[in-house]
């Protein structure tokens, strides 16, 4: 039988998953990350139909609750996301620091180009 809260969850993650599909046809956001939320939904719908799964990883770590269960999964998904994040966002900053270097010998260049062509013309 399902119950109430199980619509209501799928529902959100349908909807959920909806709007990161938006976001990407909007390019508003990567497919390389729209996989990850597209995870989490899928997971949301899985958990929400199949409480006998979220009972046997339960049971698996040993816990006492499924709502903590899910409540760690949660929080190790988010955390994960946190680290990918924080490698992007380094190689990002490597490479902001290459092109201002780049930037930075053109501009140089570009400052000599006058001088040098009155050298030539002298």
């Amino acid at each position: 039988m399902i119950l109430p809260h199980q619509y209501i969850t799928v529902s959100i993650s349908l909807v959920f998953m909806g709007f990161v599909l938006y976001l990407v046809r909007r390019r508003a956001m990567r497919e390389a990350y729209s996989i990850f939320w597209f995870v989490m939904g899928v997971s949301f719908i899985v958990v929400a139909t199949r409480e006998s799964f979220l009972e046997r990883i339960t049971v698996f770590m040993g816990a006492k609750y499924p709502a903590s269960v899910l409540f760690f999964l949660g929080l190790m998904f988010v955390l994960m996301l946190a680290v990918h994040f924080s490698v992007e966002l380094s190689s990002l900053r490597s490479q902001n620091i290459s092109l201002n270097q780049a930037i930075a010998i053109l501009q140089e260049r570009v400052c000599r180009l006058p001088n040098e062509a009155e050298e030539k013309n002298a």
